[in-house]
């Protein structure tokens, strides 16, 4: 004798039971997972920050200013700008801003101290790791302000504006266009573009007529 066997379906207040724990797990599990994720980014700052502080006391005991410009210290930090975080190099000391979920911002506020610290106290403790508030870490008794050998921060260069447009029509009937550039560092344009429509009109149809069509305009 054979058996019929019904499959039984999921009634909707189990699927709706199934919803309700994945929105639960997916509410503790993935701030979680994204704190572990950003907490491990913070190595590549540690490291790049230790390696341009060995450079920078090496020029200190030298009796040299520490650089301030990423450029000089291109064999440990190869730009100022990485997937991860924006360098900033200061007069005794250098910052790492995160470009991740978290706004948060490392600091090794002196080379000679050597430790880092947070900057952004509502997004520093979203990190697995328990780094000191740099308000904190600069009213410690301990604390090595680096002043010794400060370097110089370069003012940035002034920007200037150019007067006038930097567009216009040109060419037949002003169907045309030119653009030009300014340069910001000397507030001077660049010379007109090369039009992009022909300098003359030429028509088709017979003269005269009560409408001729010259390139892509129509004269009356």
């Amino acid at each position: 004798m054979k058996l019929n066997k019904k499959k039984k379906a999921f009634t909707l207040t189990e699927l709706l039971v199934v919803v309700i724990i994945i929105g639960v797990l997916s509410a503790v599990v993935l701030p979680k997972f994204n704190k572990i994720l950003e907490t491990r980014k913070t190595t590549e700052a540690e490291e790049l920050m230790a390696a341009v502080r060995t450079e920078q006391e090496k020029r200190c005991a030298l009796d040299k200013d520490y650089l301030t410009e990423v450029t000089k210290l291109t064999e440990v930090l190869p730009t100022d700008t990485t997937k991860n975080f924006t360098y900033t190099l200061t007069s005794t000391g250098i910052k790492a801003s995160s470009k991740g979920k978290y706004a948060y911002e490392l600091q090794m506020p002196s080379y000679a101290d050597g430790r880092i610290c947070c900057e952004n106290e509502t997004e520093c403790l979203k990190l697995n790791k328990d780094y000191p508030l740099c308000s904190e870490l600069l009213a410690k008794a301990d604390y090595d302000d680096g002043t010794a050998c400060a370097g110089t921060v370069a003012a940035p260069p002034p920007v200037y504006e150019c007067s006038g447009p930097s567009t216009q029509t040109c060419g037949c009937n002003n169907a045309g266009v030119q653009t030009r550039t300014c340069n910001t560092s000397t507030g001077e344009w660049s010379e007109w573009s090369a039009c992009d429509a022909p300098a003359t009109c030429t028509c088709s149809g017979t003269k005269p007529a009560y409408s001729q069509t010259c390139n892509i305009a129509v004269l009356n």
